[in-house]
């Protein structure tokens, strides 16, 4: 089966996660009600940081109408996206993105340290950073 154009640029970006396993996580989430639409008051009550992903941003391709759970806590084992568990032993919850237009890359924060107002997006924050 040949791959078109728009599923090679997805592959590449999103690193060969299955998107079926992704729906059926980012359902799950949903049902369970286990998600924040804002980061702000959630970090304000953290008492830990978050575990610092990756240290670059995520390039992520994005579909209009779909709504996405952007993994808040660093742990997940599908980066940038959560995972459905890892956050459970945490104080984060993911954070729910609904896209609202078509995004063909966006760079999602792989350190977890960009600013809570920033969402999902890399505020290049992970060069400030002391590693």
């Amino acid at each position: 089966m040949e791959k078109t154009e728009e599923t090679k640029e997805e592959y590449n970006l999103n690193r060969d996660l299955d998107r079926t396993d992704l729906d059926e996580i980012a359902q799950k989430i949903e049902e369970e009600q286990d998600f924040v639409e804002s980061r702000v008051d959630m970090e304000e009550k953290a008492s830990e940081k978050p575990t610092v992903g990756a240290t670059c941003p995520f390039r992520v391709c994005l579909k209009k109408g779909k709504t996405y759970y952007y993994c808040t806590c660093g742990k997940s084992t599908k980066n940038p996206f959560c995972d459905g568990v890892s956050h459970k032993d945490t104080e984060f919850k993911p954070l729910k993105v609904e896209c609202k237009v078509q995004a063909k890359y966006r760079n999602w924060c792989g350190c977890k340290r960009n600013n809570s107002r920033a969402g999902a997006m890399c505020d290049g924050n992970h060069i400030r950073i002391d590693w």
